[in-house]
């Protein structure tokens, strides 16, 4: 328990570290396919560094010391009150870490169910290579995996269609499921959530092209 709380420590910081060299070297450069899969990479390296078998920390050669202290008397009752109190604190982190992995996780799978009910049994057309799904409800258009999604075939825009199947063909749904699974495992991380923000922003610069 205590080795995973430590990975999801370490992995925060390896994102905030990546996260870090974005925003100063990579945020105003224009070329945003590098900088959109350099923030996938901010995303996914930092899940694997923790476990990997090195450290960044440089260990100085050991140096003993000898002390004298005057005789202590410990307890069996003190020992278990420690152990106990030690125990209770980690578990009350842990309760609360996998209380908003269920919330996300929830919502997640409702945003999916809905996205998939509005494609389930509506007509379609092909719009210039395009596959549309006409839902019959008001909502923004929307793409997602290999489809648009329009209200009715009069609400159809070119330039929402133009705009949506470059998203199609960058394949920027995975880029958003594997956030929201990355906010899932580490929400209560803040570098993943601005990790998130500007790949949306990317994102929307690669289908736009400014």
């Amino acid at each position: 328990m205590k080795d995973f709380i430590l990975y999801l420590f370490q992995s925060s910081v390896y994102m905030g570290v990546l996260y870090g060299g974005y925003w100063l070297f990579l945020r105003k450069e224009t070329c945003f396919h590098l900088n959109r899969y350099y923030l996938l990479v901010t995303f996914l390296l930092p899940l694997i560094l923790p476990i990997l078998p090195f450290s960044f920390i440089l260990t100085d050669p050991q140096t003993t010391l000898s002390a004298y202290l005057a005789p202590v008397t410990i307890l069996p009752s003190r020992i278990q009150a420690t152990v106990q109190n030690h125990f209770g604190m980690v578990e009350s982190m842990l309760l609360v870490y996998l209380t908003g992995v269920t919330i996300f996780s929830v919502r997640l799978i409702f945003r999916l169910a809905r996205i998939f009910s509005l494609g389930t049994g509506k007509p379609w057309l092909k719009v210039n290579g395009v596959r549309v799904v006409l839902t019959g409800i008001d909502h923004s258009p929307f793409s997602f995996i290999n489809k648009v999604y329009f209200l009715s075939e009069a609400r159809i825009d070119d330039d929402i269609l133009s705009h949506e199947r470059v998203h199609i063909r960058e394949g920027h749904t995975i880029d958003v499921l594997i956030a929201e699974c990355i906010k899932i495992f580490q929400w209560y991380n803040p570098f993943v959530w601005m990790t998130r923000k500007s790949l949306q922003q990317m994102n929307i610069k690669c289908g736009t092209g400014y």
